[in-house]
C-alpha cells in the first residue's frame, strides 16, 4: 500500500471513531476492539493458511475429513496414529472371531 493510501485508511479508520463529542477513553476502547478484531482476523487467516498447507500421510479418506475439521495439532495426533495402524494387519481366524498381529 503506498503512503497516501495507507494514511487515507488510517484516517477513515480513525472516523469512524472520532467526532468534537468523543471521549478519549471511548475512542482508545474502540481501538483497542477494532485491534483485538483484526489480531483474531490475522490468526483465523494464519490458520486457514496452515490447514491448507497439509500434506496426507495415508490414503484414508477419515484423514481427509479430520484435516476440514481438526486443529492442526489434532490432526498431526490423528495422522501419527493413521501411519502407526499400518504397522498391523487384521484377519478372521473364525467367523465370530478377529486377530491382530503387528508387522516390523
Amino acid at each position: 500500500m503506498t503512503t497516501a493510501g495507507h494514511s487515507k485508511s488510517i484516517n477513515a479508520f480513525i472516523q469512524r471513531f472520532l467526532s468534537a463529542q468523543t471521549r478519549l477513553a471511548h475512542f482508545v476502547e474502540q481501538a483497542a476492539v477494532t485491534v483485538d478484531f483484526k489480531d483474531q482476523t490475522g490468526e483465523q487467516q494464519t490458520m486457514q493458511q496452515n490447514l491448507q498447507n497439509i500434506c496426507h500421510k495415508t490414503e484414508c479418506s477419515m484423514e481427509a475429513h479430520a484435516a476440514t475439521v481438526l486443529t492442526p495439532f489434532a490432526f498431526s495426533k490423528l495422522q501419527e496414529q493413521l501411519v502407526l495402524a499400518a504397522h498391523y494387519a487384521s484377519f478372521q481366524m473364525k467367523i465370530v472371531s478377529l486377530s491382530t498381529s503387528y508387522k516390523t
